[in-house]
């Protein structure tokens, strides 16, 4: 193992790949994704770490992430240049006071996501993602490259109902992340849930 390597015995990670490529490719142009993914992962098994084992490949959302931040840009289908600099200023895309809250009582349901997750998806013009939808005690942040990011709080004296009624709706609509470690990943977005909330409320009342 290579201990002069920061990441050396660690998994790799949207950060990492974000690191690698930056480092090797920076001031490149007309990159195919492929390559990009199979140059990180040689350097970082190389230096002593490990492949990710996450569905979506860390180079993936690095580049999504990159392109918000003026770090990188694709004007063509798999194909990615690299910056050294911004080519643009860096964008606050997850200002925290872009949390709603909507509703009265003493407990709380929350949507939360990584802001990867959402980069991706906007990069490749889709609606939904990967959002987790549970109570305020469910939201602690588990081992992965980012942070949730809580953008949605529904308050409500009833947490564990209001769950449940959200759950249901969106696993009838199919959008149950099934592979998803426990049951409040939905393929869904802060929009389309503070919608069936609002429809809840106005039946409930």
């Amino acid at each position: 193992m290579n201990q002069s390597y920061e990441h050396a015995g660690k998994p790799l990670t949207l950060k990492i790949a974000r690191e690698l490529v930056i480092e090797m490719f920076s001031g490149e142009t007309g990159v195919q994704k492929k390559e990009l993914k199979r140059v990180v992962d040689e350097m970082h098994i190389k230096r002593g770490g490990s492949l990710s084992t996450n569905e979506m490949h860390p180079v993936s959302a690095a580049l999504s992430v990159m392109k918000k931040q003026g770090l990188a840009n694709n004007p063509s289908r798999g194909e990615w240049s690299i910056f050294s600099t911004p080519s643009a200023p860096p964008k606050n895309l997850f200002d925290a006071d872009a949390v709603r809250t909507l509703g009265k009582g003493k407990n709380s349901v929350c949507l939360c996501y990584y802001p990867a997750y959402r980069c991706l998806a906007e990069s490749e013009g889709k609606e939904f993602w990967a959002c987790k939808i549970g109570s305020v005690e469910t939201q602690a942040p588990s081992e992965m490259p980012e942070l949730l990011e809580l953008r949605l709080v529904l308050r409500t004296d009833d947490a564990e109902n209001l769950e449940q009624l959200l759950h249901n709706i969106l696993r009838f609509r199919g959008k149950q992340i099934a592979e998803a470690p426990g049951k409040e990943w939905f393929m869904t977005s802060p929009s389309e849930v503070e919608d069936i909330y609002k429809n809840i409320m106005e039946n409930v009342s």
